[in-house]
C-alpha cells in the first residue's frame, strides 16, 4: 500500500515544486523596480497593472502621473516598464544615450512581414532603412504628393455633402478613416480607391485585415498566439498563420507592389505617378546615400511590401484620429472656428485644389493642430534599454527594461503649460514656442526615431481641413444615450475605444457657409 501511495506523493510534489518555481519566477522579475528605488502601482501577480487600463489607459496613465511623479514604474503582465514625463530624462533617451535606447521591445508574436518592419528593427537595421528612406519623406519630397491628397479630398467632400444633405450627425473619425485609408493606398502603394463609393474593392478588404488601429478589434487570433508564446517557438506560431498581418494580406499587396514597380521600371521617369511607392522604388536604384560602406544602400522588394505595409499600420489610425479630434475641437470652440474660417477665406479665394504654398501661409491652422495634438493625441513612445544605463543621478535603468515616454502627461504638465486642460492654440505662436523648454512637447517623438511620415501626414490633415472648411463648418453635437441608436443605424462603433490614439467619442454635424 505504501509502495502505491509514492507515485501519487511524486506527482504532488513536483506540482508543488513547479508552482513555486513558478511564482518565485514571477516574484524575481516583479521586483526589478523596487530594486530600482522607484515608486509605482501596486501590481497583481502576473498580470500586473494591465487591469488598470480597463478605465483607459490615457486616465490610467494620468493618475500615475499624478499620484508618483513623473518617474515611476508599472508591470504589463510580468514585463517592468519604467514610464518618464521628465523632459531632461527624456532628452537623455531620445539623443543623448540614443545608442542604448535604439528600438522597441520585440512583439511576443510573430507579425508576418517578410522583412523586420521600421518600427521594430534592431540599431543597425534601422540605421540602414532609415537612412534610405528619410530623403523620400522630407518636406520637399512629400510636397509632390499633394495632388493625390486633393484627389483623395475630392472623395471625401461628396461624402460630406451627401451627409449635409442627409443632416446626418456623425462619428468624424470613422467618416475620416476612409479619407485615410484612399491617401495612404494613393501614397504608399501607388493605387487610387474611392473606399467610401466601393468598400468591397480588394484594396479595402485587405486593408481592414491589418488594421489594428483598436485594441476591441483584435482578432481572437492575436489572443491566442500571445498567450502560446510562452511555450511555442515564434517560427512554429507563423507556421500556424498567428501573425499579426495575415498571410493572404501580405501575399495581395506584395502582388500588386510588384506589378507596379516592373511597370514603373518600363515607364520614362516624366511618366510614373509620384508617390512614396515611387521614392522607395528610386531608392532601391541610388547607391549614393550617405551611408557606411558595411551598409547594403538598396532597397529589396520585401523591403518595399514591409515598409509600404508599415505606413500603413502607423498613419491610417494617427491621421484619422488628428482629423475626427480637431473637427470636434472646432465644433467646440466656434470662436476659434470663425477664425479659422477667415484665415482660409483669406489665403485660398476659390473652394476646391489646396496648393501646399496655401497650408503654409495658414499659421493659425498650424497652432490648432498642434494644441489639438497637446491635449489629445495620447502618444507614447517605448524604448528597449539594451545596455545598463543611467539616466538621471541615482536611477540606471538594467538591459532589457523598456521605458515608455510618455507625452500625453507631459503635454499636461503645470509646470510647462499654464492651465493645461484650458484650449488655447495661442500657446504655439513662434514667441511663445521659442520660449518653451525643449522635450516638453514631442507628438511625434524626438531624435533617430522620430516618426518619419510627420511631413506627410501634417500635410494630409491640413490640406483635408482646409478643403471643409472652405465650403462647411462643424457643429458639435453632445453624445448621450442617443449615439448608441446612431451607432445601430450607421453600423459605426464608439472611437472612446481607450487603447488607440485620440480616444474621445468624434459626433459631430455640418453647417453649410454662407458666402
Amino acid at each position: 500500500m505504501a509502495c502505491e501511495s509514492l507515485p501519487m506523493s511524486v506527482s504532488w510534489g513536483l506540482l508543488a515544486a513547479f508552482i513555486c518555481l513558478v511564482l518565485l519566477y514571477g516574484y524575481r522579475t516583479m521586483s526589478v523596480l523596487q530594486k530600482l528605488g522607484v515608486r509605482g502601482p501596486t501590481p497583481l501577480p502576473f498580470v500586473g497593472n494591465l487591469l488598470t487600463y480597463r478605465k483607459g489607459q490615457n486616465v490610467a496613465f494620468r493618475e500615475w502621473r499624478q499620484n508618483y511623479g513623473r518617474v515611476y514604474g508599472m508591470y504589463e503582465g510580468l514585463a517592468p516598464k519604467l514610464v518618464i514625463t521628465d523632459p531632461e530624462i527624456v532628452k537623455q533617451v531620445f539623443v543623448k544615450d540614443f545608442s542604448n535606447f535604439p528600438m522597441r521591445m520585440p512583439l511576443c508574436i510573430p507579425i508576418g512581414l517578410p522583412e523586420e518592419t521600421l518600427i521594430f528593427a534592431d540599431f543597425s537595421h534601422h540605421k540602414r532603412r532609415r537612412g534610405i528612406l528619410s530623403p523620400a519623406f522630407t518636406a520637399g519630397k512629400v510636397k509632390l504628393m499633394v495632388p493625390l491628397v486633393n484627389r483623395c479630398a475630392d472623395f471625401l467632400m461628396e461624402n460630406l455633402d451627401k451627409l449635409f444633405v442627409e443632416e446626418t450627425t456623425f462619428d468624424a473619425k470613422q467618416v475620416f478613416s476612409y479619407l485615410t485609408l484612399d491617401v495612404m493606398a494613393s501614397t504608399a502603394f501607388g493605387v487610387e480607391v474611392n473606399s467610401q463609393k466601393d468598400p468591397q474593392h480588394a484594396f479595402v478588404v485587405n486593408a481592414r485585415k491589418v488594421d489594428l488601429s483598436v485594441v476591441g478589434g483584435m482578432k481572437p487570433s492575436l489572443i491566442i498566439a500571445a498567450v502560446l508564446s510562452m511555450v511555442v517557438p515564434m517560427d512554429v506560431l507563423e507556421k500556424w498563420g498567428l501573425t499579426v498581418v495575415p498571410a493572404d494580406a501580405v501575399s495581395f499587396f506584395h502582388s500588386i507592389l510588384e506589378t507596379i514597380l516592373t511597370m514603373r521600371i518600363k515607364q520614362q521617369p516624366n511618366e510614373r505617378r509620384m508617390d512614396l511607392l515611387e521614392l522607395m522604388r528610386a531608392a532601391r536604384e541610388e547607391h549614393c546615400l550617405d551611408l557606411p560602406e558595411e551598409f547594403e544602400k538598396s532597397l529589396s522588394a520585401d523591403e518595399v511590401t514591409t515598409d509600404a505595409i508599415s505606413f500603413f499600420l502607423a498613419g491610417y489610425d494617427t491621421i484619422a484620429g488628428l482629423l475626427g479630434t480637431t473637427a470636434v475641437n472646432l465644433a467646440r470652440y466656434s470662436d476659434m472656428q470663425d477664425k479659422l474660417l477667415q484665415e482660409v477665406a483669406t489665403v485660398t479665394e476659390e473652394q476646391g485644389y489646396v496648393q501646399n504654398e496655401d497650408i503654409q501661409k495658414m499659421e493659425y491652422l498650424d497652432m490648432f493642430l498642434m494644441e489639438t495634438l497637446r491635449m489629445d493625441s495620447g502618444a507614447r513612445f517605448p524604448r528597449l534599454c539594451t545596455q545598463d544605463t543611467e539616466i538621471s543621478p541615482g536611477l540606471t535603468v538594467p538591459a532589457g527594461v523598456e521605458v515608455i515616454i510618455d507625452s500625453d502627461s507631459l503635454h499636461i504638465d503645470p509646470e510647462y503649460w499654464p492651465e493645461p486642460e484650458t484650449f488655447i492654440p495661442e500657446r504655439f505662436t513662434k514667441e511663445e514656442s521659442n520660449k518653451r523648454e525643449p522635450f516638453t512637447f514631442i507628438p511625434f517623438g524626438q531624435g533617430p526615431r522620430t516618426c518619419i511620415g510627420m511631413h506627410l501626414a501634417l500635410m494630409a490633415t491640413k490640406i483635408t481641413l482646409v478643403r471643409i472648411l472652405q465650403k462647411y463648418r462643424f457643429v458639435a453635437f453632445n453624445v448621450t444615450v442617443e449615439v448608441n441608436e446612431l451607432n445601430k443605424a450607421a453600423d459605426l462603433r464608439l472611437t472612446d475605444h481607450g487603447l488607440g490614439f485620440f480616444v474621445r467619442n468624434q459626433w459631430v454635424k455640418l453647417e453649410r457657409l454662407d458666402y
